[in-house]
């Protein structure tokens, strides 16, 4: 599962897996923004077959809230 994850965030980020982990954010990825952030979790909930709550969206500070997000929803991911 964090292989489809990572490649999914490396292509929507535009940047290496190399660069992607727990703390990977806005603050630290100049591609990241709020629009960013929407299709992101779109292009998520579409691979693993999952519908995360709105309101969940103001909480995501980094990758790390994403796949925590996902766990909840039953997605089994780890990333480190």
């Amino acid at each position: 599962m964090a292989k489809n994850f990572v490649k999914i965030v490396s292509k929507v980020l535009g940047i290496p897996y190399s660069r992607i982990n727990c703390t990977t954010s806005p603050a630290n990825t100049s591609s990241w923004n709020s629009i960013v952030t929407l299709i992101l979790i779109s292009e998520l909930e579409k691979q693993f077959k999952v519908q995360l709550d709105i309101k969940d969206y103001s909480v995501i500070e980094n990758l790390g809230d994403i796949v925590g997000l996902l766990r909840q929803s039953g997605v089994k991911i780890d990333l480190e």
